[in-house]
């Protein structure tokens, strides 16, 4: 990888570390991506952890889909941790304070999602 030439690097070249590389006109096959994932050195990889979020009563999977459906960002310090899971995801969601015109619709399409997921 071309950098700028410095004093600390005279050559203008150096390496990325820890991602993959990118190569002009090439592509990633199922059995490379599965042969990087074999190198990969996973001691560093932080995996999702149940205690990030303490909710009373958790946290339905359903919801969590639907939330992910909905195409949402997601905190893990709720203001209210009393708040049921919906109002949590609304608000952080920025849906309950919102003025804005697309508000219902956006509600709407998160509550279609859950809905869906809670009929199976």
């Amino acid at each position: 990888m071309h950098v700028p030439v410095n004093e600390k690097n005279p050559t203008g070249m150096t390496i990325r570390d820890r991602h993959l590389r990118r190569l002009n006109g090439s592509y990633l096959d199922p059995s490379l991506i599965e042969t990087i994932f074999k190198n990969y050195d996973k001691k560093g990889i932080r995996y999702p952890q149940k205690k990030k979020l303490n909710m009373n009563p958790p946290l339905e999977p359903d919801v969590v889909k639907a939330l992910i459906a909905s195409e949402s960002d997601f905190r893990e310090d709720p203001k209210n941790p009393q708040a049921t899971a919906e109002e949590i995801i609304l608000e952080y969601k920025g849906l309950l304070k919102s003025k804005s015109d697309y508000k219902q619709k956006a509600v709407e399409k998160f509550r279609g999602e859950y809905g869906k997921l809670t009929k199976k």
